[in-house]
This record gives C-alpha cells, sequence and structure tokens, in this order.
C-alpha cells in the first residue's frame, strides 16, 4: 500500500527473495484491494470503507477524461496515451456514460490485429459494440471470462445491462466502490448521476491510499495494524518516506 500510494503509475510491485534477490511473485494493485475487502468487518477497515464516496475529495477533486462514441479509436488512444487512466465514452447527444476505454484494452489489438490498421476509421461505440458481444458470449461461462472483459462496454437496452464499466453513485460507500472494481477487474470507476452522466471517477490507487498509514498523509487510525507490519518487515515511516532499520 505504501508503493502504491507514493508511486502513481505504478500498477504491479514485484516481490524480491532478499537473499538472492531473485523475483518470485508480484502485487497488483487489484490483488491490494481483495485483501482489504477480506478484512471488511474488522473496526479499522470499515471506519472508513463505510463511508459514503462523496465524503472524499477524490471525488470531487479528480476530473474525468471525456471522449464522444463517434470519435475514433485512434482519438481514444491518443487521449489514453497521455491520461493513463480511465476515459469515459460518452454519448454526444445524452452525454450519457456508455463504456470506457483504459489501458488494459490494449490486448485487444493482440487478439485482433485488424483493430490497430483500422483505428483512424473504427468508432469507439463500433469497438465498444464489437467488445460487448463478446461479452455475452464470455457471461455463459461461469461469468467469468479472461481479466478486463468489461472494460468496453455498451449499455443494454434490454431490461438488463451486459458489461457497463464500473461506475458508482456518490451515495454509494467507499466498499462499494471497491468491491464493484474488483468484481469487474478495473482500474476506475466513474462516479455518475442518476442520468448516467459522469461527474468524477475513482481510481483504485486512490482506495489504496485511503487505507495507507496515518504517517503517510491517511485519513484513518489503524491502530496497530500498520506499525505491525512496518515492524516485521524491518521498515520505519519518518516525515512521509520509509526506510529500512
Amino acid at each position: 500500500m505504501l508503493l502504491f500510494s507514493k508511486h502513481h503509475r505504478l500498477n504491479v510491485a514485484p516481490v524480491v527473495e532478499s537473499m538472492n534477490s531473485s523475483v518470485i511473485g508480484f502485487v497488483t494493485q487489484d490483488a491490494v484491494m481483495e485483501l482489504l475487502l477480506q478484512s471488511s468487518g474488522l473496526e479499522w477497515l470499515d471506519k472508513i470503507a463505510d463511508k459514503q464516496l462523496s465524503e472524499f475529495r477524490f471525488a470531487n477533486v479528480r476530473k474525468p477524461v471525456l471522449v464522444y462514441s463517434d470519435q475514433t479509436l485512434a482519438d481514444g488512444l491518443h487521449i489514453l496515451s497521455k491520461e493513463k487512466t480511465g476515459v469515459a465514452v460518452i454519448d454526444r447527444k445524452t452525454s450519457r456514460l456508455i463504456g470506457s476505454l483504459q489501458c488494459s484494452d490494449l490486448y485487444l489489438f493482440l487478439d485482433d490485429s485488424t483493430l490497430f490498421s483500422k483505428r483512424t476509421t473504427t468508432t469507439l461505440e463500433e469497438l465498444i459494440s464489437l467488445n460487448n458481444k463478446t461479452d455475452r458470449k464470455c457471461s455463459t461461462a461461469e461469468n467469468s471470462c479472461a481479466p478486463g472483459r468489461n472494460i468496453l462496454a455498451l449499455r443494454s437496452r434490454q431490461s438488463g445491462m451486459v458489461g457497463l464499466p464500473a461506475t458508482n453513485l456518490e451515495s454509494d460507500t467507499l466498499k462499494q466502490a471497491m468491491e464493484k472494481l474488483t468484481t469487474l477487474r478495473s482500474s476506475c470507476s466513474f462516479i455518475v448521476d442518476e442520468h448516467g452522466r459522469v461527474q468524477g471517477v475513482v481510481t483504485t490507487r486512490d482506495i489504496i491510499s485511503v487505507f495507507s498509514p496515518l504517517c503517510m498523509d491517511s485519513r484513518i487510525d489503524g491502530a496497530t495494524f500498520f506499525s505491525a507490519a512496518l515492524e516485521q518487515a524491518g521498515c520505519r515511516v519518518e516525515n512521509g518516506q520509509m526506510f529500512q532499520n
């Protein structure tokens, strides 16, 4: 949590064997979120996780990055390359969120190289519709296709919704946002109003930062949880920086 909170663009942290410096595994932001949710019911986590998203400053400060559904895939990728976070795809007429484009969507080009060759003519809505068809097929297989399957999505006009991007209302709790992000394996959730218009965005890093130790500018007191973890790791935190003893 300390690493992900301090380094803004760090998504995966390697686990290194101290004896020979060999990499023995990786820790992702998704894994940290899942571990936090496993502590649900404990006072130190529920004290902050049961608060509404509107109570956190990231829900008001972070402005969402928007792109219209009739713009090309090339336009979306250009914006994504600069922002490095989820790009909301909205309908030009209604301003409603219909999908999103994230860095993890780049695997689509490995599965279908023609997408990249047609990036200047394919609209984002066409790409979303294509991925939506794939989502329907995946939903028949234990509802667990490859990670990232719900990243691009189109609002279903039927009774239900198929593969919508992660969304939350400001009245939702932080825990509800965490559960939705881990379920959809998304790096961000868009804050929408009752009409589906995007008001803000919260990322996995935003949430992880909330649970960092108090000395790392957190808004909760984790009691002995963080001090014990740092002690076992042979580390200490001074003036917002972590040092090895």
